[in-house]
């Protein structure tokens, strides 16, 4: 009896233990349905209350400060705001090492392949495109001249704050007038910038090498624009440097006058600098080597062809086809002369922008003569002194000038005593063009100028309109060049 007693008292215990242990369970589990709803609650409270008293905090902040004030779960972790914050950081780094797009709207040679290399001065570089699928990611949307018509632009009206509308050009204001019947009247209060080779342009586009991008800067009077700041402290040459540089180039020099020329006639101004060639080899006055399409001698578009031909002659014709217009000197004097290791003989622009814009002394100009057989005489002399004509090549030891190439030294093909760099390897036609086809080169200088604009955001921290682009393009001109 006791021992049937005692079982079933034992089988009561376990049955209370049992219940009890269940009562309990469910206790704690409402007891942590509660405390969860409430967590939920309070968060829920928090939240609203942080969004109606941060509406000028951003995304990040706000989520930020939640994270630190309001009551977090013991067991459950929400990282969808680590992921947040992981999307937000990712987003800044691609800001950061963002690579400038700059579109072409109206692009100008549609055979080039338009690709702008990074120069390894510049901390990076910016991207060329000519597909308008790329508009609202552009930061610069650039119209060149020649193509810029006014009912194929895009809606100002849609354009973001921090894109510039930039007005290219690189031909003289006679020949966008008279020759592409340009009145600019239908593009007023439309473009940000103008990027030609003028002084007073937004962007300076000179028709100089791109390497001499910091130097021409320095020259224009835009010292706060350079790059190297220090460009003028380098040393000079050395004087053992010069004699053998000029030794080399003087060792090629066999003729005396070369000229190419392709436009004989198509505008006015061409017509009158082929008229003065002919009165300056008029009965033997001087004796000039023609070449290109008017001489029915032509020469490839390429840089190093050309430069090979005509690196015999001591002089060179630069002559404009268009008379005294504002700062216009072309590839003629910066390429066949200058880089061509060749003393330009000018004339088109005034004396005082050659004497601004080039290196001291590396000139001869037209104005400087009372007549041709002036000129002659003056070719003559230098002609048969090499002290005299060398004069013309001291600013090769001038501080700041190693940065302008010269044919044979720091481009196109290579000797003993080159002096190279990753600037001008970087520099080289054949690093961006198929073809040898030297066009694109003459456009790089203001491409690069206006990369390196963008990329110190001078079109977020500027705001500009061309009021009246007309009026800046021509209403600032002389008469002789307008005329």
């Amino acid at each position: 009896m006791k021992k049937h007693t005692f079982y079933k008292f034992a089988i009561l215990c376990v049955g209370m233990f049992f219940i009890y242990r269940v009562s309990r369970k469910i206790s704690v589990i409402q007891i942590e349905k509660n405390i969860g709803t409430n967590v939920y609650t309070e968060k829920m409270e928090v939240n609203t209350i942080i969004l109606n008293e941060t509406t000028e905090r951003s995304l990040d902040q706000t989520l930020h400060w939640m994270d630190i004030h309001s009551p977090q779960p013991d067991i459950l972790v929400d990282d969808s705001q680590f992921n947040k914050t992981r999307i937000n950081n990712d987003t800044r780094n691609m800001t950061e090492n963002h690579r400038p797009i700059i579109l072409l709207w109206a692009q100008p040679y549609p055979k080039i392949e338009w690709h702008l290399p990074d120069l390894p001065s510049e901390d990076g570089g910016c991207d060329i495109t000519v597909n308008r699928s790329e508009y609202e990611r552009s930061e610069a949307v650039l119209f060149f001249m020649k193509s810029c018509v006014s009912n194929d632009l895009p809606d100002p009206a849609k354009r973001s704050p921090n894109q510039v509308f930039v007005w290219w050009a690189h031909e003289s204001p006679w020949t966008v007038l008279h020759y592409y019947h340009y009145k600019l009247k239908d593009f007023n209060e439309y473009f940000n910038w103008t990027m030609t080779y003028r002084r007073d342009s937004d962007v300076l586009a000179s028709l100089a090498p791109t390497p001499s991008l910091d130097y021409f800067l320095y020259k224009f009077g835009r010292q706060n624009e350079m790059k190297d700041a220090e460009l003028l402290r380098r040393p000079t040459m050395s004087k053992d440097r010069f004699r053998e540089e000029i030794g080399l180039l003087m060792s090629k020099k066999t003729k005396m006058i070369s000229w190419v020329v392709s436009d004989c006639k198509d505008i006015a101004g061409a017509s009158k600098r082929m008229q003065l060639v002919n009165e300056m080899t008029k009965d033997g006055l001087l004796d000039v080597d023609r070449y290109g399409k008017c001489a029915k001698r032509p020469i490839a578009n390429d840089v190093n062809v050309l430069l090979e031909t005509i690196k015999k002659y001591k002089f060179y014709l630069s002559f404009e086809n268009s008379f005294h217009c504002r700062d216009y000197i072309t590839e003629k004097t910066f390429y066949n002369a200058i880089v061509g290791g060749i003393v330009p003989i000018i004339n088109g622009p005034t004396k005082e922008d050659v004497s601004a814009i080039l290196p001291n002394g590396s000139f001869i100009h037209m104005d400087d003569f009372e007549n041709q057989n002036k000129l002659a005489e003056y070719l003559k002399y230098l002609d048969s002194n090499d002290t005299a004509y060398l004069e013309y090549f001291d600013w090769w030891k001038e501080p700041g000038t190693h940065v302008i190439p010269r044919y044979g030294f720091n481009f196109g093909p290579q000797h003993d005593y080159s002096n190279s760099s990753d600037w001008f390897q970087f520099w080289k036609p054949e690093d961006t063009i198929s073809g040898g086809v030297k066009e694109f080169e003459f456009k790089r200088f203001g491409l690069y100028h206006l990369c390196r604009k963008l990329r110190n955001k001078e079109h977020i921290t500027t705001s500009k309109v061309i009021a009246d682009l007309n009026q800046w393009w021509y209403g600032t001109e002389s008469e002789e060049c307008i005329r």
